[in-house]
């Protein structure tokens, strides 16, 4: 949304230099800000996939511990299960 707000300043901005005495020196600034904002945009886009990143492995590591949690119990059930069969 944000890009096709970009794209569409800088239209206008050609079409005004072309149709009126703008000078170039404005339509730099202009420009020159549209690109600092898209280097934001970038980076704050960036620190978010971090994030996302960041936030997946630290969800497939607690999954990782509650199965190891499950699975031992459930060994151990097995096991003493299994010791009961032999005894009788």
């Amino acid at each position: 949304m944000k890009e096709s707000c970009v794209l569409v300043s800088l239209v206008l901005l050609l079409l005004i230099l072309a149709l009126s005495s703008v000078t170039s020196t404005t339509v730099t600034a202009e420009l020159s800000g549209c690109g600092r904002y898209m280097e934001q945009s970038n980076a704050l886009l960036e620190q978010r996939n971090d994030s996302f990143k960041t936030s997946a492995t630290n969800s497939q590591s607690r999954v990782m511990t509650l199965e190891q949690e499950k699975v031992i119990p459930l060994r151990n059930m097995i096991v003493n299960f299994s010791l009961l069969w032999i005894e009788v």
